[in-house]
């Protein structure tokens, strides 16, 4: 029977991983990644996640997501990780959209969407969390991607997306990186990368900053001005790191990576370009846990949830296929309990490498 999971763990992390075994005590980092609704394949995980594995010990854990992936570790960083995933659930799935959306309307709904994730207490409760540390990166747009206006912002993007096909630097062109942190975090962010600013989550910012995150450009408003921050514009932090494939400099444990499925794509433009992958050295201390393709084929449509949906898809047949998959995810959580319980683990994890287009199977 094939696994659902993939385990797959870069040089010194499969080190770690043999001598001291997957125990949670040995997780000191976490990271998550853009993509909207294929963010819900992890749901039943992180379930697992914050109520049995990581509750099993007691160090900090530094959190670092874009976009959904900043959302979904939003849960993780309130005062009861369960109630708070719970309203993940209900409010993203709640999402409803007239037939031709503006982004005013599509902003005002994902902001509704967002206050309901936090509820009356997420932002503080976040901002003061003494384990779990959110950080979260937003693209501070410069020129005409600082702009909601339709031209000058349709312009900047297309001479992105060209730049792109020749430079992975092409995005720094017209963004650059902004990480908000938590005050006593520690995330093992590599000092070669570039960080225009590090302000701190508060509890009057962590909503723009998670809404900026998720504030796909042409698709969402900008969100301006964000307080603690430098002014500007701020969009989605897929822009600059999609999937969250820098070099880390964690010493102490490893950097857990649940993914929602078995490929690493470094930028937002590079989803076409086949040619172009991620490097394996930027992972060296990283456990990608992740379904594995033959999961994903077993899926209703044999694919994850993708923005797609929400025209492909009536809102009732939507949520009806959402509910189909975060039912199948199940299997995730269970077998990643089950690979743990036993030890199985050592016979699924594999030393990390990518193929073409930065697949994990090949």
């Amino acid at each position: 029977m094939s696994s659902s999971l993939v385990l797959a763990a870069g040089r010194r992390a499969f080190s770690r991983l043999q001598e001291q075994g997957l125990a949670p005590g040995l997780v000191h980092s976490m990271l998550a990644a853009s993509g909207g609704p294929k963010g819900l394949m992890l749901l039943q995980l992180d379930r697992y996640l914050t109520s049995e594995f990581l509750a099993q010990s007691m160090q900090p854990i530094d959190v670092l997501g874009t976009s959904i992936g900043a959302w979904r570790l939003s849960t993780y960083t309130q005062a009861d990780p369960q109630v708070a995933l719970d309203r993940f659930e209900h409010f993203y799935f709640s999402q409803r959209f007239s037939a031709k959306p503006t982004r005013e309307e599509i902003t005002a709904e994902l902001s509704r969407v967002l206050a309901g994730i936090l509820g009356p207490q997420g932002a503080q409760e976040i901002a003061e969390n003494p384990r779990y540390r959110l950080h979260a990166i937003a693209a501070r747009g410069k020129g005409g991607a600082a702009s909601d206006d339709k031209a000058r912002l349709l312009l900047a993007m297309g001479l992105l997306a060209a730049g792109n096909v020749l430079t992975p630097a092409a995005p720094f062109w017209f963004y650059e990186r902004v990480m908000f942190r938590h005050r006593q975090g520690t995330f093992p962010w590599h000092t070669s990368l570039a960080l225009a600013a590090t302000p701190e989550f508060t509890a009057e910012n962590v909503f723009p900053a998670l809404l900026a995150t998720g504030s796909i450009p042409l698709i969402l408003n900008g969100i301006r001005d964000i307080p603690g921050a430098p002014a500007g514009t701020y969009r989605d932090g897929g822009l600059t790191d999609y999937h969250l494939s820098n070099p880390l400099d964690e010493k102490e444990g490893i950097v857990l990576y649940p993914h929602f499925f078995p490929k690493v794509v470094p930028g937002w433009f590079d989803k076409g370009l086949r040619w172009r992958g991620p490097d394996v050295a930027h992972f060296d201390n990283v456990l990608i846990v992740a379904p594995s393709a033959s999961f994903i084929a077993s899926l209703p449509y044999g694919r994850i949830p993708d923005r797609q949906d929400f025209l492909n898809f009536s809102a009732e047949d939507r949520v009806r296929y959402w509910r189909q998959v975060l039912t199948a995810t199940q299997r995730l959580a269970d077998e990643f309990h089950d690979l743990v319980s036993t030890g199985r683990w050592r016979q699924v994890l594999r030393p990390l490498a990518f193929g073409r287009g930065g697949d994990l199977e090949h």
